[in-house]
């Protein structure tokens, strides 16, 4: 890893992260037509059974170390729940686009991994698509689909704990040395995580903003002076540490 990322963080009391669609787990999407809502299942079943020398998994270990110590926050976009299979403390991160691990119909919110597990069975018994039911809520037996932000009539109940968690956290960042750092975030939900790190860089005096993406690791003007950009996979990134 870069030594003048490493010290940034060293010297940090807090350091905010980023998590973008570049440490987003890659779909297969095995399914197509009136079969492809099982995809976003298939994913939960190989994430479920990722090994541990997985290069995502490992990448996010070396981050886990890198801050030990450290008053941390992650914010991810990705609904993959991978990140939640390392070492990090869950209780400091949000994932505010949802989980593909909890399942949602209208008007609630439940826990996806039965249906997971039952369709995961379904297809390892050779059914086809047509052939496995659809998950229902457990609760009024509509209609359930993953609790994602592509979902229509996505439920924002399931983040919401975490992500006030977060504000609070942020408020006692203010006026300290922070180090924000962004891993593979582009323009997918900017307002989630790009443009309020920018930002939060922007308003502390005493924040540095560390960029690391493969195509837009670009930073903007006014944040020249306390920004660092690194034109690299996050993932290679990490791996190196």
């Amino acid at each position: 890893m870069n030594q003048t990322v490493e010290k940034k963080i060293k010297d940090a009391t807090f350091v905010l992260v980023g998590i973008g669609q570049e440490m987003a787990w890659k779909q297969k999407k095995s399914f197509t037509g009136e079969d492809a809502w099982i995809n976003d299942y298939q994913t939960a079943i190989e994430v479920e059974g990722t090994a541990a020398d997985n290069q995502l998994l490992c990448a996010y270990e070396n981050l886990a170390k890198l801050l030990k110590g450290k008053l941390y926050f992650i914010v991810t976009i990705n609904t993959d729940d991978l990140i939640y299979r390392s070492s990090f403390n869950k209780e400091q991160i949000t994932a505010p686009c949802g989980s593909i691990f909890r399942l949602q119909c209208e008007n609630h919110i439940f826990d996806g991994k039965e249906e997971i597990a039952r369709i995961k069975r379904e297809l390892e018994e050779g059914k086809k698509g047509t052939e496995i039911a659809k998950p229902v809520c457990p609760i009024c037996k509509k209609a359930a689909v993953p609790n994602i932000v592509r979902s229509s009539g996505y439920l924002e109940e399931g983040y919401l704990s975490s992500w006030e968690r977060y504000r609070t956290w942020l408020s006692c960042t203010l006026n300290q040395k922070l180090c924000i750092l962004e891993l593979g975030v582009g323009f997918q939900y900017p307002t989630v995580i790009r443009w309020p790190f920018e930002k939060t860089a922007f308003l502390n005096q005493k924040a540095s903003l560390v960029r690391v993406n493969s195509k837009l690791f670009q930073i903007s003007e006014e944040l020249k002076e306390k920004a660092v950009s690194v034109p690299e996979n996050p993932v290679d990134f990490l791996l190196k540490s």
